[in-house]
């Protein structure tokens, strides 16, 4: 990945590309999936409720619900959360999630 892979992009509600947004992202996704932390109970309830949902469903669940959390538009989300995806099926759940701080605090 580029130094700046967002240039040009804003963040909701603003006019400035917030520069960590790839860790606030890889945070949040790290916690909806390597932990059973309360803020996103709802979208593992959706989620498991749905039995066969689509990749690209997943994709658009996860991103809208990340972006809502961190203040971003799901779109901007989409790429990460495809990332992670395949990152995940490359090295799987466990490695991915022994890989850096689950904890964004």
């Amino acid at each position: 990945m580029s130094k700046n892979p967002s240039f040009g992009l804003v963040a909701k509600g603003g006019n400035k590309w917030n520069e960590d947004l790839f860790s606030k992202i890889m945070d949040e996704l790290r916690i909806i999936l390597c932990t059973e932390d309360s803020k996103y109970i709802e979208l593992r309830n959706k989620l498991s409720d749905e039995g066969n949902i689509s990749a690209k469903a997943i994709t658009a669940v996860i991103s809208g619900w990340v972006g809502n959390i961190i203040g971003v538009a799901a779109a901007i989300c989409v790429p990460f959360v495809i990332l992670v995806i395949a990152s995940i099926l490359n090295v799987g759940l466990s490695e991915f999630c022994g890989v850096g701080n689950i904890n964004p605090d």
